[in-house]
């Protein structure tokens, strides 16, 4: 037999919102996250048009010297992990931490480290 499981807390940053409430009025009213591309020169490719999570601030979740050394993927898990735990109002002690677990849903994290790796290789090569 399985262990249950609660949903105590959600936390979203989606092309429509970056928190629950957003998205799901987004969701609602049939809006589109789909628009063009800002997070990288899109010149040379033939597609110039993504579903990019917009506005979003880090330094709400995270301080400045954390940014400098984390992945935007990272910044979204810590950003989605805040806004459930405090949705959730579930204070974490000693004694149950062991017990709470938050479950990720990403496409493809760390893309863009892998890419940015990638091409310092690519570089030292030549």
């Amino acid at each position: 037999m399985l262990p249950r499981v609660v949903v105590t807390g959600m936390g979203l940053l989606t092309p429509v919102g970056n928190d629950v409430a957003s998205t799901w009025e987004a969701l609602c009213r049939g809006k589109s996250g789909v628009g063009p591309i800002t997070s990288y020169d899109s010149s040379r490719f033939r597609v110039h048009f993504g579903a990019e999570i917009k506005n979003f601030n880090p330094t709400l979740y995270m301080d400045r010297k954390a940014l400098r050394r984390t992945a935007p993927y990272e910044q979204f898990a810590v950003a989605t992990t805040n806004q459930a735990l405090a949705q959730s109002g579930v204070q974490i002690t000693q004694e149950d931490a062991n017990d709470i677990e938050v479950y990720i849903g990403s496409a493809i994290g760390g893309m863009s480290t892998w890419h940015d790796q990638v091409k310092v290789t690519l570089e030292e090569v030549q």
